[in-house]
């Protein structure tokens, strides 16, 4: 997990995005993947994979560099682009 990390955080961005088009309606809510034999929500997953990738980030660097802006700024890059598309879900949810 900690090599796939990156891609699995771009993996689900494309599930992400993949749902919003061809996913299927749940109490009005266009969120989840039919498998056949499972029915996936990728905003779980995203979770999980923004916890991998800041772990592995965070493990890469110096001890010394932890605190700095660009380490920071890395993070604050990660975690909003996830509440921005499910802020975009919430806003314009019926029109994907």
């Amino acid at each position: 997990i900690y090599l796939t990390s990156y891609f699995l955080y771009i993996g689900i961005i494309f599930l992400l995005f993949w749902v919003s088009f061809y996913g299927i309606k749940v109490s009005g809510s266009q969120r989840w993947i039919d498998l056949n034999f499972l029915v996936l929500q990728p905003s779980e997953l995203m979770k999980i994979a923004v916890i991998l990738c800041l772990a592995k980030y965070y493990h890469r660097i110096n001890i010394e560099k932890v605190n700095s802006f660009n380490s920071i700024l890395f993070a604050l890059t990660i975690i909003p682009f996830q509440l921005f598309w499910f802020y975009l879900n919430q806003i314009w949810g019926p029109l994907f």
